[in-house]
């Protein structure tokens, strides 16, 4: 799951990159088909979605991903702080900057970052703070990304449209690249132009359900409150600490972002699932399935996490309780909270209430 986690932060990490160039127009000259009131939100920030625009993904920790009825594109709307800050400087450093001013304008302000992205960039206004809207062309014409950018109380805010399938593994633009439509630049400028400052973190708190993630159910653990919601991973936190309980699926076809210790992409979900079947773990039966559990104290003898994993008929599923126990170097951290009796006693107890939808 780390692995996969990682492929995600790298390409969350690249969209930032360039998407975060990005910005957002003032409004469209058309009335807005949307609410009046607004419905979705993100840290400081609440705004209007259209009917028929539905929340497909949602961290309190600062994202939101909207689907867009008939459409190849997404509307994602992010904030960037100081602990990403930290994970562009380590694993990104050419973009890196010893503080959120300084890489805001290094990589969303300055001419040299904007003409080697290519962007049209315009300046404009969202809640009374300057902006910036950008927007990128391909060399065949036609948009294939825009975005909003801004800093509001120390945090860089990002909203914008994206399709992940424009770009190759290459990270060039594909020949056959989906291009905006008038209609949907005209409907996301129609968004920027609502945003208001307001409890966004609220709005998404309470829209966060889940009762299953595939073709596997479970039951909320007690005592966790529901911080993150995507179609293929959940993510429960422990009220009053960090630790964290996800649970998530891997498909056939995210097999091309894995790679094994020869960087060679599995074959076959069986080959990726059975590399992790080493000695001594435990094997068990998971939701009607074989699984296994990984329980291994760290050197000091405490638990730090722990996990569970089985190969269904969909995917390979994991369970993954953790506290942020290691520094970057892989150290553990001198005020590292260990996983307590009680909380492993959840862990069992999440695992054992799964089964098939």
């Amino acid at each position: 799951m780390k692995k996969k986690l990682l492929v995600l932060m790298m390409a969350f990490a690249m969209i930032l990159a360039f998407a975060s160039c990005g910005g957002s127009g003032g409004g469209s000259e058309a009335e807005p088909e949307a609410a009046a009131e607004p419905n979705a939100g993100v840290g400081g920030i609440v705004f209007v979605l259209p009917d028929g625009w539905t929340v497909s993904g949602s961290s309190l920790e600062g994202y939101l991903e909207v689907t867009i009825p008939d459409s190849d594109y997404i509307l994602y709307a992010n904030i960037f702080g100081e602990d990403d800050l930290e994970n562009v400087n380590r694993w990104n450093p050419e973009h890196g900057a010893d503080s959120l001013e300084a890489y805001y304008e290094k990589n969303y302000k300055s001419e040299e970052a904007l003409a080697k992205e290519g962007l049209e960039s315009t300046p404009v206004k969202v809640c009374d703070t300057d902006a910036l809207y950008n927007k990128f062309k391909t060399e065949s014409g036609g948009y294939i990304e825009a975005a909003t950018t801004w800093m509001s109380d120390g945090e860089i805010y990002n909203i914008g449209l994206v399709n992940y399938d424009s770009y190759g593994e290459d990270g060039k633009v594909n020949d056959d690249v989906t291009k905006l439509t008038d209609e949907e630049i005209a409907t996301y400028e129609d968004i920027v132009a609502s945003i208001q400052p307001g409890d966004g973190t609220a709005i998404q708190k309470a829209a966060l359900s889940a009762d299953s993630v595939g073709s596997i159910a479970f039951e909320a653990p007690a005592g966790y409150t529901l911080t993150a919601v995507y179609e293929d991973q959940i993510t429960f936190t422990k009220d009053g600490s960090e630790v964290t309980l996800q649970f998530n699926v891997t498909h056939e076809d995210d097999l091309k972002n894995m790679t094994d210790s020869d960087g060679k992409h599995p074959e076959s979900l069986q080959e990726w699932y059975e590399q992790f079947l080493y000695e001594g773990i435990e094997e068990t039966e998971i939701a009607g399935y074989k699984g296994h559990v990984d329980k291994w104290p760290a050197e000091d003898e405490n638990y730090y996490n722990c996990s569970a994993e089985f190969l269904a008929d969909d995917g390979i599923y994991n369970v993954y309780m953790g506290t942020d126990a290691w520094d970057e170097d892989g150290n553990i951290k001198e005020d590292a909270v260990s996983l307590t009796e009680d909380d492993m006693a959840v862990f069992d107890a999440f695992v054992a209430s799964l089964k098939k939808k």
